[in-house]
């Protein structure tokens, strides 16, 4: 059986809405998960150090706007069967 896999990671960066607070909504919306350990009444805070730290990399003050590092995913597999 000859069995082969194609795999990539296509770099996509995004631009996203031109205010400071998209990047909180959009930990809350895709990454609730991992807060989920963090008490309640921490959770406002250590989403603002996540983000205060994500801004050193990821937000163009001089646009105004967050730049998210995505990465589209493509896998292939390919089987080949048995004569």
């Amino acid at each position: 059986m000859n069995n082969s896999l194609i795999e990539s990671a296509v770099k996509r960066p995004t631009t996203l809405k031109d205010d400071l607070d998209e990047m909180k909504r959009r930990l809350e919306v895709f990454g609730g998960g991992l807060f989920r350990e963090v008490p309640e009444h921490e959770r406002k805070s250590a989403v603002d150090r996540v983000v205060d730290a994500l801004r050193l990399a990821m937000y163009d003050s001089s646009e105004g706007r967050w730049l998210a590092d995505h990465r589209r995913i493509l896998i292939v597999c390919k089987k080949t069967l048995r004569e």
